[in-house]
């Protein structure tokens, strides 16, 4: 169960339940356990291997492996976890141990796993909890049943379901998430896929690619295939991958530890994923953990709208409906290459060459089926990059998307966020210089070295559902210095759910993606924007707080940025984005995202957060009292869960000119929202707030800077009608007359709006706008 942290993009592995009662006639089989209380302890890895090493590489039957006797006890090895023998009269209980009673599985962390790399395990925790009847309950103490989680030089779970006392799962990959949930599947009691017993019928071991230590992980498991759930999975996140633990060091048809067999041949660069539950995970574990019904989660995407390994052609050809753009620079363009493919014999390749270009690589048109679509492929970059202590990404790439419904069908990045996509995995690593005129300056790319491939997986996001898009490649170049380039290979699109879905909220209509202006201040006149989370499960967000990098004069130098809840306790803060206040490293996380700020000295912080009507506040500040404008933006980075962010707020102090209060957001979804936003003023200083604007007013405009209303003085409208009764019946009018409001009804679809809060005659004071979805 072990996998080497280098092999991860190679080791990927499945696993089916295991009943939870066997019959075998002459021994049975216990999951050691392995308790500090009580004492138990497993023979030495070196004793085990050395009875391991002669036995046979498949074996049906644990009675024909050797024994190793220690204490007055006996076990084997199967893979990474020590095996027990005891006889039991014929029979034994359950090969993968009890359930977890009632559903409830207790965690432990080590003192050295990291807050962030802890909100990863509950990240993983949520996804087998979404389906099926599980509750992860965080201890204080190392007590009762308990999973003991740690930090690895590779990712491994130590027992089968239960084991009793304490039991581990080691952690080296805390940047994948289905690493960890295929860690936590061996708790709750899953195999790996191509260990059951039935495995030949759907794949060939290929045994001479093994190295001796590892075979034990490919032999049969001792459960027969009556006790298995369902057909066999190939799409399970509990399979090995076509190259785990080769003895090669790479992976092509050559050095393959799994073959799939003919019938089933389109699976053979599939299998192993680390993306999402496969339908028969999510089935298998509701049915082992069977109770009080769990929400119907959204299937994970399976229908495939795009599987392109470039293999079909003869190099340097690309395949039909690939299309290639050379502008600028050398003749060098996007072909296929036989040099370094991750599945031979082809991937595809660009040189990063020495001068200015920018150079495409459009996919055929594909059609997307589904809100929870995927775009997965491995990622080989090496271009132009000075390490720090000088840091600069002088070329790269980025993969962008054309949506009929989307910025009129312009080619646009996969993270914009009227795009609405994000990285699961392999995200951008920098920004690219303005200093040498490459034509993705100032953009988030793959820049550097990845040191090989890695496995890049994005979600696209629901605005694309229904539409037919192409996908872009896109390597820009500056004016100087040549790098090995940009390879990609095993370019999969999924489109569809299995079955037939629940329609994730997404599809609803919000208020989404906040971010507001405003000039800094000290004291008490800070960028203080508010939010609230609405809905049942927890949101996760992504907080930023922007100064240096924004495209004009006066802007915050170095903004700090804290997270605050209901009661004013501080949930987080940062300064500096890529470090935490501990010291520790968060660049990777922030990065992930697809939206880490442009400058170093700017914040952002990652947070799931509490729904059901939780509010929260992010306030900016400037560092040793900077002043100057700042920029506060939330981003929802989860869109398929029930909640979403609502009642959108931020005070601050409003002054003149470009200095006055400036609310964004976006709307998503499909159907039309209708919004009231309001401009306080006066009335805070019925809340002990000082400085208060006398007379506010707001207008609010659209994506494009165009006036959509305006008010002055909530009763009344600009043409002296009334709109007193409306705002009355939204039942939040504003308290005092000189306060400003409108209701307008907005088109949807990630539409932007900008709700802006001035002076009346240019007076100056601390204001708060609000924006709030009607029914």
């Amino acid at each position: 169960m072990k996998q080497p942290g280098n092999m991860i993009y190679h080791a990927r592995s499945v696993r089916r339940f295991l009943a939870p009662i066997i019959l075998l006639s002459l021994c049975g089989v216990l999951i050691l356990q392995e308790s500090a209380s009580a004492g138990i302890f497993a023979p030495t890895e070196e004793e085990l291997d050395a009875a391991i090493e002669q036995s046979p590489q498949s074996v049906p039957d644990l009675r024909l492996l050797p024994h190793v006797k220690r204490d007055g006890k006996s076990y084997v090895r199967m893979g990474d976890t020590y095996l027990q023998v005891k006889e039991h009269n014929g029979i034994e209980s359950g090969f993968s141990g009890p359930r977890w009673t009632n559903g409830i599985v207790y965690y432990f962390f080590d003192a050295g796993v990291l807050a962030s790399n802890r909100q990863r395990w509950r990240d993983a925790t949520a996804v087998w909890s979404s389906v099926a009847s599980l509750t992860f309950v965080e201890l204080g103490t190392q007590t009762g049943n308990f999973i003991y989680v740690q930090n690895d030089d590779g990712n491994y779970s130590d027992h089968l379901g239960m084991a009793g006392g304490r039991q581990v799962i080691g952690i080296f990959n805390w940047n994948v998430l289905h690493v960890i949930v295929h860690e936590i599947g061996h708790a709750l009691g899953l195999i790996h896929e191509q260990n059951r017993q039935d495995r030949d019928s759907y794949v060939a071991i290929i045994w001479d690619n093994i190295p001796t230590d590892p075979e034990t992980r490919f032999q049969f498991e001792i459960v027969p295939t009556a006790t298995m759930y369902g057909a066999y999975d190939f799409d399970s996140v509990m399979h090995y991958g076509q190259c785990a633990f080769t003895t090669c060091g790479i992976c092509n048809p050559s050095c393959r530890t799994i073959m799939v067999n003919s019938p089933y041949a389109q699976w053979q660069d599939l299998i192993g994923q680390r993306d999402h539950l496969s339908q028969l995970d999510a089935t298998g574990m509701a049915q082992r953990y069977a109770g009080t019904p769990s929400p119907t989660p959204t299937a994970p995407p399976c229908g495939t709208a795009l599987a392109q390994g470039f293999d079909t052609v003869t190099a340097p050809t690309l395949p039909a409906g690939w299309a290639e753009t050379n502008n600028g620079g050398d003749s060098t363009r996007w072909v296929t290459s036989t040099a370094a493919p991750y599945s031979a014999p082809n991937d595809a390749f660009i040189p990063d060459q020495s001068g200015i270009s920018d150079k495409y690589l459009d996919t055929p048109s594909i059609t997307i089926s589904s809100a929870s679509a995927q775009v997965s492929f491995r990622n080989n970059f090496n271009t132009e990059y000075d390490p720090p202590p000088n840091e600069v990404f002088w070329d790269g790439g980025v993969l962008e998307v054309s949506s009929p419904n989307i910025n009129g069908g312009f080619f646009t990045d996969i993270t914009n966020p009227a795009v609405g996509g994000s990285f699961v995995s392999g995200g951008y690593t920098g920004v690219i210089s303005n200093l040498a005129s490459n034509p993705l300056a100032n953009r988030l790319a793959w820049s550097g070295n990845s040191g090989g491939y890695i496995n890049t997986v994005v979600n696209l996001g629901p605005n694309v559902n229904g539409q037919a898009i192409k996908l872009r490649f896109r390597i820009g170049t500056d004016e100087a210095t040549s790098a090995p380039g940009w390879r990609i290979d095993n370019v999969t699109v999924t489109g569809g759910p299995c079955g037939t879905p629940t329609p994730p909220p997404s599809s609803t209509t919000a208020l989404g993606n906040i971010s507001t202006r405003l000039r800094v201040e000290t004291g008490t006149n800070l960028l203080i924007g508010g939010f609230i989370v609405t809905g049942t499960q927890a949101k996760r967000v992504i907080l930023r707080a922007m100064g240096p990098s924004l495209p004009f004069g006066g802007a915050l130098s170095d903004p700090v940025l804290e997270l605050r809840n209901s009661s004013g306790g501080l949930v987080a803060w940062n300064d500096d984005w890529r470090f935490r206040p501990d010291g520790s490293s968060q660049q990777a996380e922030i990065a992930a995202t697809g939206i880490p700020p442009v400058n170093n000295l700017e914040s952002a912080l990652v947070a799931t957060l509490s729904a059901n009507n939780s509010a929260y506040t992010a306030i900016v500040s400037g560092y040793n009292n900077a002043t100057g404008i700042g920029v506060v933006e939330a981003y929802d980075l989860d869109r398929m869960v029930d909640s979403r962010l609502g009642n959108i707020s931020t005070r601050g102090f409003v002054s003149t000119g470009d200095n006055v209060l400036i609310a964004g957001t976006i709307i998503t979804g499909t159907n039309s929202a209708r919004v009231l936003f309001r401009a306080i003023g006066p009335s805070l200083a019925n809340l002990g707030i000082p400085d208060a604007l006398s007379d506010p007013t707001i207008e609010l405009r659209d994506a494009n800077g165009n006036l959509i209303a305006f008010n002055d003085d909530w009763r009344t409208r600009p043409d002296g009608s009334s709109q007193q009764a409306e705002i009355v019946a939204t039942g939040i009018p504003p308290a005092n007359f000189l306060e400003s409001a409108l209701v307008a009804t907005l088109p949807a679809n990630n539409a932007a709006y900008t709700a802006i809060v001035r002076g009346y005659q240019n007076l100056t004071g601390v204001a708060l706008v609000e924006a709030y979805q009607l029914p």
